[in-house]
């Protein structure tokens, strides 16, 4: 009896690129739909660099993400920090490094860097205002390339990653939340709006659009130190926000409301609330040239 071998059912490949545009997409047209502040917006970024201020200047020593970019710079080098926003990584690496350039697309988050810098003695930080990939062109050569969180807005990933293998000198060294930051407002979003909030871009389509390009990064993982506040207050201010709450909407779900809901949620330790979720796990996604 002669045995018919059936060859194994092809697997279509995944497209990552339209995975994360689909991502972005179907947030963005939430955010329309429910009248929300977007990330895309300058806007949103002059109304939050204050908050990206106090979280600069918050930041540990222990962070993580600084501690992954002290073993890879050396002294004569020149880093592009991507997004750097008011300057959460640019200002730790400051000093290890001969400079760093900060490229922001926001003028209120550089002038909060600016401000920063000028208080702790950093001349070394040259701020440049524009967007990635189209600031590549007036770019100098760099040794290194940072570039965390700015980029789950972005629709089109593959010249944007592309832009970064053409800059990158001697390293990149990306971070990205493993989860979805609003994970923890769920049942808040789906009470305000009778429906979910649609996943964003997270560690796994990265990894997969990085693929896509020709890089097989070097990945850790670990937890992050962004998730903490002074006052529930400021996470309501954020929550709001992530929650595409307007106060027409106070008969639905009260501001009053969902800081309670924070009240329960959060730990107090050490002088901070903090937000103990999946969102802190952070992917620091690496590789080098040569």
């Amino acid at each position: 009896m002669t045995e018919t071998l059936t060859p194994p059912l092809s697997v279509e490949p995944i497209d990552w690129f339209a995975r994360w545009r689909d991502r972005v997409e179907a947030r963005e047209a939430q955010n329309v739909r429910w009248q929300s502040p977007r990330m895309g917006d300058l806007g949103f970024w002059a109304v939050a660099a204050p908050r990206f201020a106090r979280m600069t200047r918050n930041l540990p020593t222990t962070d993580p993400f600084v501690q992954a970019m002290r073993v890879r710079v050396q002294p004569d080098d020149v880093i592009l920090d991507i997004g750097a926003g008011a300057g959460r990584y640019s200002l730790p690496i400051a000093p290890w490094v001969k400079q760093v350039i900060a490229l922001d697309p926001s003028p209120e988050m550089l002038q909060q860097l600016q401000l920063i810098a000028a208080e702790q003695g950093s001349p070394n930080i040259q701020t440049l205002q524009g967007s990635w990939p189209e600031a590549l062109a007036d770019l100098p050569p760099v040794d290194g390339v940072i570039c965390a969180h700015a980029f789950y807005w972005v629709r089109e990933m593959e010249p944007y990653l592309q832009a970064l293998k053409t800059a990158t000198g001697r390293f990149c060294l990306m971070q990205i939340r493993t989860h979805q930051i609003d994970a923890f407002l769920d049942p808040l979003f789906l009470r305000l709006h009778g429906e979910s909030r649609p996943p964003e871009p997270v560690f796994l389509d990265l990894y997969g659009a990085l693929t896509q390009v020709g890089i097989w990064a070097d990945v850790q993982i670990a937890k992050g130190s962004s998730r903490s506040y002074p006052e529930v207050e400021e996470l309501t201010e954020f929550a709001t926000a992530l929650l595409c709450w307007r106060p027409e909407l106070a008969s639905v779900l009260s501001r009053e409301e969902i800081h309670a809901y924070l009240e329960g949620i959060l730990e107090y330790r050490d002088g901070r609330y903090w937000l103990n979720d999946q969102a802190n796990q952070m992917a620091m996604v690496s590789w080098q040239k040569g």
